[in-house]
């Protein structure tokens, strides 16, 4: 009896030894690792503030795809901002320090334009870019017989000057009409209509196309109109 109790005893305190054991293992194990990590690990770094997001607006002409002149002026507001930026080969931008949400880009080339632009923290510079016309020079010619209807005349020489110097001409389609558009016209040039009626030279001009003082352009079709008297021999 004496020696079962003997071994019973033994095996209990071989138990209770082998769970200390595991307890020691436990607690010194993470304290180990713990000590490994901090000499490999880097000196912490302080983090730094979320950079600033930024709205870049292109606007282009449409039939040549090239920026607008400098100085156009385009207004962003929306979130508490309200800023006004010119244009500087086509582009401006807006920020830093902007807010996420929706924004309001606005402008005035001929007529109002204006968009809604929504950003968030995907991005930090957010690129929209608008296309709007070229401006055009649209000139009518008509013979001057009112009991007619003022008959529009026909394959009259139109020749178009940039600065003072021609860059291109046309012939007045049957409804009398020139049109000179698309990568002809610029922005902020000078331009003057040249045309020979009867043997005498006549011009109109100047033609603008300039921004005002707010950075607006408030027209980029001009159109004009000439009655002219017959003359005999078609009068060209």
């Amino acid at each position: 009896m004496i020696g079962g109790m003997r071994k019973t005893t033994k095996k209990r305190i071989a138990t209770t030894a082998f769970l200390l054991f595991l307890m020691l293992i436990a607690f010194l194990v993470p304290l180990f690792w713990n000590n490994v990590e901090a000499c490999h690990r880097r000196p912490h770094k302080p983090r730094h503030p979320p950079l600033g997001k930024y709205i870049d607006v292109g606007i282009f002409c449409d039939e040549t795809e090239e920026p607008i002149p400098d100085g156009f002026a385009v207004r962003l507001t929306g979130m508490g901002f309200d800023q006004t930026q010119y244009t500087v080969k086509g582009h401006v931008l807006f920020g830093s320090g902007i807010p996420d949400g929706t924004y309001t880009t606005s402008f005035y080339w001929n007529g109002p334009y204006s968009y809604e632009v929504t950003i968030d923290c995907s991005q930090i510079t957010w690129h929209f870019d608008y296309y709007v016309p070229n401006p055009v020079i649209i000139k009518h010619f008509y013979y001057d017989i009112s009991h007619e209807g003022y008959p529009p005349i026909e394959g009259l020489n139109v020749t178009l000057l940039e600065d003072g110097f021609p860059i291109a001409w046309q012939l007045t389609d049957a409804t009398g009409t020139v049109t000179f558009g698309g990568d002809l016209v610029d922005v902020c040039k000078e331009y003057y209509l040249t045309w020979t009626y009867g043997g005498v030279d006549d011009q109109e001009g100047p033609i603008h196309f300039a921004y005002d003082q707010y950075g607006q352009l408030l027209v980029c079709v001009w159109e004009g109109f000439n009655y002219l008297e017959p003359k005999s021999g078609g009068g060209k």
